[in-house]
């Protein structure tokens, strides 16, 4: 793509959240395809008319033309049943009303911002990494899930040293009845190289696969695989010698359905990560097709009826109880990304859903419970509540969206969500939230307020004009030009069906400079050039320099692995956290302390678009910075501090130690 919309006036967001509290105060812790498939575009409910536009490949200036008349009839185009704005909105009333200032400045230009050093180049091949999604494309199909395609998760799953990748990936449709042509790959990493170890490992996933997840369900300190398929969820645990078994958990084969995000959490703090699988919709063979200006299409999410999530309890003795009713998981979902972080820094997570074409879901065990974090090195806490195991005991997880603004845009209407990314992108101590969503509808900053309530902030930092032209998928933070804020990568992708015009996008590369984002991807090199149908987003570190690579899963093309350039003379911190004890650690957090601000880097499970990446985070020193103290919260109420770690080296942090990794 050679057109890059960067016009339009720039904003400067103040004031729109909290400072983070003190660190001594207290804190919040199948059957053959009918004839008559088809409908007709834009029927309420469905993505809306604003699919049906004719238009050329490259031909991005009409896009955004056209995107501009088209913004204005949005909310009438935006779905039969918006989200209602709420005021009932989750703040302390004793804390000030936040004010939105803004500042205007001249349009900003990508030529104009200091890349010139950084350039993204795909090595995937060089890496070994050579895999590509089999989602059984058939002419005139169009079997809904051909278009979400699968996730990523990169993990060390033999604790060698180098970050292996698990990829999902497809089968042929319908799913019905074995076959063994088509799997999912497991490739080990050697010193930097890729070697598919599939059948080694003894890795017999041949479903529809869609997205991935990692963690240690059984404390063993090898990390386990749960896969969100079409039909039924599997989990394979990895037994230490370098193979994994498939664990037979009755409720999947009791719950089938079109699943697609998994995640390891542990939901009743028992200090066992339990299971919760969220699925997409409630979709067959026989579902119509949309009938679009270019013919017939996959059909749109608004035709179906939300699907079920699954929340099952860790027994501790290899056993799962199906707790989703008990738990309060009993609304419908259409997930595409789902995370678990603790977005009020008490030291217990909240499970993020981004849902397709309904209202996203912010989930939270509201108990109240709260715990007083006085940082000192190494001390710990005994307050923190931990519920016993006993018939299903655990806290009634609700659903906050609403109440806490991250439901839906900023008027009050749904979006299409495709991805969840965490990250303190306003550097302001508390974890954002950037939420990936359908053509013409904006990409979203719900930035914290720091008591479980956002303000969505996308317009003030130009994300609206990064993401209209565009259907993204995942994204993931990363900080790229070592600055010490957090950027963004993005997959893009339409999904309209193989005859569509725009069917094909670019990946995008979003640069945050000081609170304001702006796509530089036309001069970040020519991988940006390139085009296809970008699904899923991953970082990983595969030969241990210190920085991150991303990841690119597609529908129609073999992955990427693309590296950037480091620029000259930046200095930088690597770090990762790792607990002896192999408890869960979803909830924790760093921070980087500096005189005057404080950095949160949170722990997460999930993310992106139904992927998982490294825990292994990067985070540029700005020129003008001191080196920052580390801060560590554990979930478990320890807090270790660490005073002047050199730079540019890996350090691991455990309980009281840390300890230099670097290769």
């Amino acid at each position: 793509m050679d057109q890059r919309y960067l016009a339009g006036e720039s904003s400067i967001l103040e004031d729109t959240v909290a400072p983070p509290r003190e660190a001594n105060s207290p804190v919040a812790w199948s059957r053959p395809i009918s004839a008559t498939r088809h409908r007709t575009a834009g029927r309420c409910g469905g993505r809306s008319d604003l699919r049906t536009m004719s238009l050329g490949q490259g031909d991005w200036r009409r896009a955004w033309r056209v995107g501009l008349v088209l913004v204005a009839l949005l909310p009438l185009l935006a779905g039969c049943n918006p989200s209602t704005p709420s005021d009932d909105v989750i703040r302390d009333a004793s804390l000030p009303k936040p004010r939105l200032r803004l500042q205007f400045e001249p349009p900003l230009v990508a030529n104009s911002i200091a890349t010139d050093e950084v350039r993204f180049s795909d090595r995937a091949t060089a890496a070994g990494l050579q895999f590509t999604y089999y989602n059984d494309v058939a002419a005139g199909n169009l079997y809904l899930p051909e278009a979400l395609g699968g996730g990523a998760a990169a993990f060390d799953f033999d604790l060698d040293g180098w970050c292996d990748v698990y990829l999902a990936n497809g089968r042929t449709l319908p799913a019905i009845g074995p076959q063994h042509e088509h799997r999912d790959a497991l490739f080990r990493n050697a010193n930097g190289t890729f070697r598919d170890i599939t059948e080694a490992a003894q890795l017999f996933e041949f479903d529809y696969s869609h997205g991935c997840a990692i963690g240690d369900f059984n404390a063993d300190g090898f990390d386990d695989l749960l896969v969100a398929n079409l039909g039924q969820p599997r989990l394979f645990v990895n037994q230490g010698d370098g193979t994994f078994q498939e664990k037979v958990v009755e409720c999947f084969s009791e719950r089938e359905s079109f699943w697609t995000g998994p995640l390891f959490v542990d939901l009743n703090r028992d200090g066992l990560e339990d299971l919760l699988v969220a699925s997409y919709v409630d979709w067959d063979y026989d579902s119509e097709l949309e009938i679009y200006e270019h013919g017939p299409g996959y059909p749109s999410p608004g035709m179906f009826a939300g699907g079920p999530y699954l929340a099952l309890e860790n027994m501790g003795d290899g056993r799962f109880e199906d707790r989703t009713q008990a738990w309060g998981f009993t609304a419908p979902t259409k997930c595409l990304g789902i995370s678990a972080v603790d977005l009020d820094h008490d030291l217990i997570p909240e499970v993020y859903i981004a849902n397709d074409a309904i209202a996203n879901a912010c989930y939270t065990t509201g108990d109240g419970q709260r715990i007083n974090n006085k940082v000192t090195n190494a001390t710990r806490h005994s307050s923190i509540p931990v519920l016993a195991r006993d018939s299903g005991s655990g806290p009634y997880w609700q659903d906050i969206g609403e109440k806490s603004g991250t439901a839906g845009a900023a008027d009050g209407l749904n979006e299409a969500s495709m991805c969840v990314t965490l990250a303190d992108f306003t550097r302001n101590g508390w974890t954002d939230i950037f939420v990936t969503n359908y053509f013409m509808k904006k990409n979203t900053l719900y930035a914290n307020k720091g008591d479980l309530s956002f303000r969505d902030v996308s317009r003030s930092v130009r994300l609206d004009v990064a993401g209209r032209p565009f259907v993204s998928f995942g994204a993931v933070p990363i900080d790229f030009n070592l600055d010490g804020w957090w950027d963004v990568f993005v997959a893009n992708g339409h999904v309209l069906g193989p005859k569509a015009p725009l069917h094909q996008m670019p990946c995008q590369v979003l640069l945050n400079s000081a609170g304001i984002f702006t796509d530089i991807s036309n001069v970040a090199g020519d991988f940006f050039q390139e085009q296809g149908l970008g699904r899923c987003v991953v970082t990983l570190d595969p030969d241990n320099r210190g920085l991150p690579d991303v990841l690119v899963t597609y529908c129609d093309r073999p992955v990427s692995l693309v590296r950037h350039t480091v620029p000259a003379g930046r200095s930088w911190l690597c770090l990762e956290v790792v607990d002896p004890q192999h408890r869960p650690l979803t909830g924790g957090r760093l921070e980087l302390v500096y005189p005057d601000r404080t950095l949160v880097i949170p722990w997460t499970a999930g993310g992106s678009y139904i992927g998982e990446s490294q825990k292994r985070w990067s985070l540029g020193i700005a020129d003008a910075e001191a080196m920052p103290t580390v801060r560590v919260h554990w979930p478990d109420g320890l807090v270790d501090t660490w005073e002047s770690l050199e730079p540019q080296v890996i350090w691991r942090l455990t309980p009281g130690r840390s300890q230099d990794i670097s290769l």
